[in-house]
């Protein structure tokens, strides 16, 4: 089940467990290193690879289906939690096929 949030100006964050745990996390900054080797900066618990995409170009935000955090998939909306590799996959990388 999951529940959402609203933690500031269009900030709403989903949450699979307890939200009171993730708000009392430290939501510091975080380096979001791409597979080009281009960074982005973030914030732990807050910034998700949607986000992520988002700011990258609305057609990424449009095509990504799934991402990869540290070589595991990770659901869109899901914020990072710390300073990661993030692979953005779109429905034709095979690793972004569910089935």
């Amino acid at each position: 089940m999951t529940r959402e949030l609203l933690v500031g100006e269009n900030v709403t964050l989903v949450f699979w467990g307890n939200p009171d745990e993730i708000i009392a996390k430290p939501h510091e900054e975080i380096t979001i290193t791409l597979p080009d080797g281009a960074t982005k900066i973030g914030k732990s618990w807050e910034t998700s690879p949607m986000s992520i995409a988002t700011g990258i170009s609305k057609g990424l935000a449009e095509n990504v289906v799934i991402a990869r955090v540290d070589g595991q998939l990770w659901d869109l909306e899901r914020p990072l939690e710390s300073s990661c590799r993030l692979e953005l996959l779109k429905f034709e990388d095979t690793e972004g096929t569910l089935w």
